[in-house]
């Protein structure tokens, strides 16, 4: 996992990894949640290792609301997330993957933090699997060949066809 995850970040280009930082969240987890939460560090720690040696820099960005926060409007909400692994803006009917949502808000909040740094200068941005996204421009998808697609096998319904789901 830590060598697909750096073979991407070298294709797209990147120079940073964005990871919540789950340095306090450990202590109060019941211990079944507590042996994922190892496999996390572990993952983190390989990736640090790995990374530093190709000049890749690692950092950490606040966990808070990552999965309930809307990556395409900012809308957070309990009520974004209607199932575990999906995710659905109540604001802006965005869907997605609930990883994928979180992971581009992690990203993203890395990407601001630099872009307020007064030390670093230039263009910063966010290299996913699907395109890019820039504070200022928001995401643009890249071409069809550059894309690989990523889905789910469940079909997750939106709200208004659980609405008229619900309704018959």
């Amino acid at each position: 996992m830590s060598n697909r995850l750096l073979a991407q970040a070298v294709a797209y280009g990147c120079t940073h990894i964005a990871f919540e930082d789950l340095t306090h969240i450990r202590d109060s987890m019941p211990s079944k949640r507590k042996f994922h939460q190892w496999m996390h560090a572990k993952l983190v720690q390989y990736v640090e290792y790995k990374a530093a040696e190709i000049g890749i820099e690692v950092e950490y960005v606040d966990p808070r609301n990552t999965s309930k926060r809307c990556c395409e409007c900012g809308h957070t909400s309990d009520s974004n997330r209607t199932e575990r692994a999906f995710f659905e803006c109540e604001k802006c009917g965005t869907t997605a993957n609930a990883d994928y949502n979180a992971a581009k808000n992690i990203g993203l909040r890395l990407v601001r933090r630099e872009l307020h740094d007064s030390r670093r200068t230039g263009d910063s941005q966010l290299a996913l699997k699907s395109g890019t996204v820039k504070p200022n421009r928001g995401f643009v998808s890249y071409s069809e060949q550059e894309v690989e697609v990523e889905s789910t096998d469940k079909h997750h319904l939106n709200r208004s066809e659980r609405a008229s789901a619900s309704c018959k």
